[in-house]
């Protein structure tokens, strides 16, 4: 019986392992953020604002939160404006919008210290910020939670 009990107990820890490897805390773990532009948060994440949006930092140089390849360069005159997304890994993707300079491209792998563009205000904007947006698993998340000096 104890031998029984001693085996589903490894069965269950194994399966708790596996599952938190899929998880997106484990993604989270594996990657060191960091803030991508100097500034102030002026836009926190609420349900009808899935980001944060950084001010104080017209055109100042704007880096990706960790090392990535570039997966979208684009333009939305009635929203972002001009953006880069990133993808980080398999399930983590950023997003800077608002840019007033891109100076990313598509398909481009891209470190923390490669410059994604320069702060703006293009699109759909009240003033020059970058809008930082971060998707997990599809799901966006307040980046406040896993870039700690934002």
């Amino acid at each position: 019986m104890k031998q029984i009990k001693k085996i589903l107990g490894l069965v269950i820890v194994f399966i708790i392992a596996f599952f938190y490897t899929l998880s997106p805390v484990f993604a989270l773990n594996k990657i060191n953020f960091q803030k991508p532009v100097v500034g102030e948060i002026s836009q926190a994440f609420y349900w009808y604002h899935p980001a944060v949006d950084i001010a104080g930092n017209e055109d100042a140089k704007v880096y990706p939160i960790a090392d990535g390849k570039v997966i979208e360069v684009g333009y939305q005159f009635r929203g972002y404006g001009k953006y880069v997304a990133v993808q980080h890994d398999e399930k983590i993707t950023s997003m800077y919008a608002h840019l007033k300079v891109v100076n990313a491209k598509t398909n481009q792998e891209v470190g923390k210290d490669s410059i994604l563009g320069i702060v703006g205000s293009t699109g759909r904007s009240t003033g020059p910020h970058l809008h930082l947006e971060i998707e997990i698993g599809g799901e966006k998340i307040n980046p406040l939670s896993v870039i700690e000096d934002l």
